[in-house]
């Protein structure tokens, strides 16, 4: 049956071409003779660059026009069957509180999964992914991407270096405690990992602005240098910090542990909240 809709859609690209090929035709402008000695124009190379040039321009409007067609009507029907389904009976709150479990059972698991030092770089792009819950969530639908963006939790756990992703995560979470956790795949090569150290200092401005509300700050890094700058060490306030922030611990890891500078720290902090 479908091949029945052939002609028409092929008579539909012929006026399109048609349509194009008008209006690309502007006025004569008097030109020098051409080199081609063409006795047809429709046999000049220049003649069939420009036909060719049509219709593949042709070929990429229609494309572009179909597929945002068939996107407009996938999400409308998503969005109808999304509101047919029983979850969508459920109230908001009891939603929220269905995210905020999922969001704790997808920490555990990629807390367990990481306990692994030999871990595989796929199941590592695997724990990034379900840190990211909150994030994951609010991509499904309107109405969960709402929900999402209430539940403050979701958006506790700071763990990839993205500006962007920081900023929502820190704007979400209100005031609740923050655990921030940067840490780079052992898979990854020495060039990725250094890309990643930089992509987490472009973060520590705004990270900064929410220092109080700092509650674990585990670093890995493969330099014999700590990830953070000294210079943003100096500008904190300690004392200050140390009588206002959630921070419980601060643990600085370098890797390999074979690597001759090699060492761990680990800092503990006594908070009054």
């Amino acid at each position: 049956m479908m091949e029945a809709f052939i002609p028409r859609v092929q008579q539909l690209m012929l006026d399109l071409v048609g349509n194009m090929t008008a209006e690309s035709s502007g006025p004569k402008i008097p030109r020098e003779p051409a080199e081609d000695n063409c006795e047809r124009p429709d046999a000049c190379p220049k003649s069939l660059k420009r036909e060719l040039q049509i219709l593949a321009e042709a070929r990429d409007f229609a494309v572009e026009v179909i597929k945002r067609f068939m996107e407009s009507k996938i999400v409308k029907l998503a969005s109808r069957h999304n509101h047919m389904v029983a979850i969508s009976f459920l109230p908001n709150e009891v939603l929220s509180i269905i995210f905020e479990h999922a969001h704790t059972a997808a920490v555990a698991d990629a807390d367990s999964e990481g306990a692994d030092d030999e871990i595989a770089e796929d199941t590592e792009e695997k724990r990034d992914a379900s840190l990211h819950f909150g994030l994951r969530a609010s991509h499904v639908s309107t109405l969960w991407r709402h929900i999402a963006i209430s539940t403050p939790c979701l958006w506790t756990c700071i763990d990839t270096p993205v500006l962007r992703f920081v900023d929502a995560c820190l704007s979400r979470s209100k005031g609740l405690p923050l655990d921030i956790v940067f840490q780079k795949p052992l898979a990854a090569t020495l060039a990725d990992r250094v890309q990643y150290e930089e992509r987490v200092k472009g973060c520590i401005p705004s990270l900064l602005t929410h220092i109080e509300r700092w509650r674990s700050l585990p670093f890995w890094t493969s330099s014999p240098r700590i990830i953070l700058p000294s210079s943003l060490f100096r500008q904190w306030d300690w004392r200050s910090f140390i009588s206002q922030a959630w921070l419980v611990t601060m643990e600085l890891y370098r890797y390999p542990l074979s690597f001759p500078c090699s060492q761990n720290r680990s800092f503990a902090f006594a908070s009054s909240h």
